[in-house]
């Protein structure tokens, strides 16, 4: 596995659970203003929980992964659905040091590291019932597309053979259900 640390100088850790802790990820998504504090967190937590769990999946964290990942949620902060955006500018501000908290809070062994991640992923499907259903739709598709491109951004020749079996199990989130 590779030392994240080594590859990039860490910040100081938090998670976006710190709003109360005036952590900056701008003006609150419409959408989330009837969640509460745990709730906010959980949906702003998501992208980084994937990340990890995909780059994760195969028992090394790739460079390359945390990369693409980090980059992507840039690249959704203008350049995705209209409806996205914002989540993903939010999201993009605390992803690195979110992504290295979670580094350092989770397990090193991968299956229990999966086991863990799948769990708290699943805490979404309440709170995804509980939002806009367009929004939530977006919401989830918009994870499991992150899921693909994080698996797809290690390996492989021309793209072919880069999603490991590890990855591929996990690639659609089955630990999230669809919005109806």
């Amino acid at each position: 596995m590779i030392d994240y640390y080594q590859l990039v100088e860490p910040k100081k850790s938090r998670t976006f659970a710190a709003e109360k802790n005036h952590v900056k990820h701008g003006p609150m998504i419409q959408h989330f203003e009837h969640l509460n504090e745990d709730q906010r967190r959980m949906m702003y937590e998501a992208v980084p929980r994937v990340a990890l769990l995909i780059a994760g999946a195969d028992g090394s964290i790739d460079l390359k992964e945390i990369q693409w990942a980090e980059k992507l949620t840039e690249i959704r902060s203008y350049a995705f659905d209209e409806v996205m955006q914002p989540y993903y500018a939010a999201v993009h501000r605390q992803f690195k040091e979110v992504f290295h908290t979670m580094i350092d809070e989770y397990p090193d062994e991968t299956e229990a590291r999966k086991s863990r991640l799948r769990e708290e992923l699943s805490h979404l499907n309440p709170i995804l019932g509980t939002i806009d259903p367009v929004f939530a739709r977006h919401f989830y598709h918009s994870l499991v597309s992150f899921a693909r491109h994080v698996a797809e951004a290690s390996g492989g020749f021309l793209r072919f053979g880069t999603i490991s079996k590890e990855e591929q199990d996990l690639i659609e989130l089955p630990m999230i259900q669809k919005p109806a």
